[in-house]
């Protein structure tokens, strides 16, 4: 993703001597900035920060041999109705999106922050923002809406900076079902002296709404790289 306030998606094949920018479907708005991107059979998925997803065809790819500057993405599921997430999407505090494949479902996963502040008023240098919640929503293709996913079952979720990912509880030794698993991803925010990224991190139970920690060692902080999820393959 580009890093301007665009978030415009980009690519290129081996062999390609420029980066491909992937425009947004029409209409090109604002709210249209790229939040997340899953790969799911032959089609890149990108969810846009209105809640709308479009997508881009790697077969359609793959038969060109010359790529235009830009391509077009096509719409694959369209923006909820005017209101539908205007709370969640537009509100004055923090807020990451991802898109996730689950076992043959696609979530949306809304996580919401909130600012620290300290008595006198001012922001906290330690920790400037943390995590207070997350919501789960999945593609309804009859009725064209994110439903509301209240209970995961034994599937746990993994959201940060790097891909989103889902897993069977059952599979993986210490491994929670019905949670969701987050990194501190928050890079753009860490500007202060003492504001080391990290310490945002944790997971969150769908059932009981809170959230607990899975490591509290300081040797997580970082000054420069957000950490990320490793998934060994056997």
């Amino acid at each position: 993703m580009h890093t301007d306030w665009r978030k415009l998606l980009a690519f290129s094949r081996p062999g390609d001597l420029t980066w491909s920018t992937v425009i947004p479907p029409w209409p090109l708005t604002r709210s249209r900035r790229t939040a997340d991107v899953v790969c799911r059979d032959r089609l890149v998925l990108i969810l846009y920060e209105d809640a709308s997803v479009g997508y881009v065809d790697l077969s359609d790819l793959s038969k060109s041999t010359n790529f235009e500057q830009f391509v077009q993405a096509k719409e694959f599921f369209p923006s909820p109705s005017p209101g539908a997430f205007k709370a969640r999407l537009s509100g004055l505090h923090l807020l990451e999106m991802y898109l996730v494949e689950s076992f043959g479902s696609l979530l949306m996963v809304l996580r919401h922050k909130n600012t620290c502040w300290v008595p006198n008023g001012e922001v906290s240098e330690d920790e400037v923002y943390k995590t207070v919640s997350f919501e789960v929503f999945g593609i309804n293709f009859k009725t064209k809406k994110w439903d509301p996913v209240k209970d995961l079952g034994d599937v746990a979720l993994f959201v940060g900076d790097n891909q989103s990912i889902s897993v069977r509880a059952s599979d993986c030794r210490n491994c929670k079902s019905n949670c969701v698993y987050f990194t501190d991803d928050c890079d753009e925010l860490w500007d202060l002296p003492r504001n080391l990224g990290g310490h945002d991190m944790g997971f969150y139970n769908l059932e009981d709404g809170k959230i607990y920690q899975f490591y509290r060692g300081r040797d997580i902080h970082s000054g420069f790289c957000t950490p990320f999820w490793f998934v060994p393959h056997f």
